[in-house]
């Protein structure tokens, strides 16, 4: 894009005489980029956590993004999966043909779920395989379970997701006889809501 200005020049003698010019002056200015996308998604679950981002900036021929973990593309439309929850300021910084460039961000959330699964059986015999019953989780911050044998004798205890049931009475070493025994498990989720579980596991001998 090409722009006709006028110069206005003031000449001053040494003897104080003055003079005035107007002089046009041709100054070449070069529209600048806009940057602009568009995501799949804004808000995902850690189960999911892929994003498909849409380059729609105008007057580009160039483009990079900042994921905000790190990692980056200079592809025109990325599909791009976050590692962890928590949230990501996204930049897209593009590019004209004439190196004038511009700049957007968008954040994107990438939030906690929460899971439980409970084996309904579990084999201690030494043999290296399905040897303990825990269970196995996500989006636990607090855990705690107690095992029952079928007279409602308490067998186990922990507090820790991590630490599973090896099969004997109260960690003592003797094991306890191949039959169903009764848990009841109570978590703690990353929001801070409250879990109740109750189900029998099948210890195999």
């Amino acid at each position: 894009m090409q722009r006709v200005l006028i110069s206005f020049t003031i000449v001053i003698s040494d003897n104080g005489c003055r003079a005035d010019a107007v002089v046009p002056a041709s100054v070449i200015v070069n529209p600048n980029p806009v940057a602009d996308f568009a995501v799949s998604n804004s808000d995902v679950s850690i189960f999911n956590p892929v994003v498909d981002f849409t380059n729609l900036s105008q007057l580009a021929v160039a483009g990079s993004w900042n994921f905000g973990d790190s990692q980056i593309s200079n592809e025109l439309n990325p599909q791009h999966t976050f590692p962890d929850t928590g949230t990501y300021e996204i930049t897209l910084i593009v590019r004209s043909d004439k190196m004038c460039y511009d700049t957007l961000r968008k954040m994107i959330h990438v939030r906690d779920e929460f899971a439980i699964y409970f084996p309904n059986a579990f084999t201690p015999n030494n043999d290296g395989i399905n040897e303990m019953f825990k269970p196995f989780g996500v989006g636990v911050s607090s855990f705690e379970m107690t095992v029952f044998d079928r007279w409602g004798m308490e067998i186990f205890v922990t507090d820790n997701i991590e630490k599973g049931w090896d099969g004997n009475f109260r960690g003592d070493g003797r094991q306890c006889q191949g039959d169903t025994y009764v848990y009841l498990a109570h978590a703690i989720d990353s929001g801070g809501r409250n879990h109740e579980f109750v189900g029998k596991i099948n210890l195999v001998r």
